[in-house]
């Protein structure tokens, strides 16, 4: 068995961080930059122009616009105790809600849907361009879920505790920028309502 030596693996550290820093676009990970922006929407335009002078491009993207705004569907979610829960955006909902439909009419068909939680609502209500992530719910009788929001789509996340028999459904909230375990954040937290 070959064994690596330390020094070697230091000099190889090494080497990795002086790549990084020689690396003429490392601007370009500041997302939030206006310089880096303006960069990408140059590079963007110029692509696109190729692109939309393309018959085959504006015949795809009119049959991929019509499907991913079609209200015919298919509600991708989960069922979650004796519901369905599904989160979907429209015209109506640009950023998007978290709604349920009770279990019984979805799989007959006929979903009367009930909206758990409106993002836009939440945007406007706290003054913050929330984008919503995913949903982690607990299981079993438990009705606890941890909702996961960014801040304009960044990598980094804020969870809320949510309760699906609450009347306040924004509750609890912590932020962390790796991941983050469900038991950790709902231990000890109580329901403000």
């Amino acid at each position: 068995m070959t064994r690596i030596s330390p020094t070697f693996l230091l000099l190889a550290l090494c080497v990795s961080v002086s790549f990084a820093d020689d690396d003429p676009y490392l601007w370009l990970e500041e997302v939030q930059n206006e310089d880096a922006l303006s960069w990408a929407r140059e590079q963007n335009e110029h692509t696109f122009d190729e692109l939309r002078d393309s018959d085959v491009y504006r015949q795809l993207y009119t049959e991929a616009f019509q499907i991913m705004t079609s209200d015919a569907r298919i509600p991708d979610g989960k069922i979650i105790g004796d519901h369905y829960y599904n989160f979907w955006q429209d015209d109506v909902h640009v950023s998007g809600i978290w709604r349920r439909s009770p279990l019984e009419e979805f799989l007959a068909s006929a979903p009367v849907w009930e909206t758990v939680l409106d993002i836009d609502v939440l945007k406007e209500a706290e003054d913050e361009n929330w984008v919503y992530q995913t949903n982690t719910c607990v299981g079993g009788d438990s009705d606890r879920c941890l909702i996961e929001l960014s801040k304009g789509g960044k990598d980094e996340s804020s969870y809320r505790e949510f309760s699906l028999s609450w009347a306040t459904r924004s509750v609890s909230s912590c932020n962390s920028s790796s991941d983050a375990s469900a038991a950790a954040v709902l231990e000890g937290v109580r329901p403000t309502l």
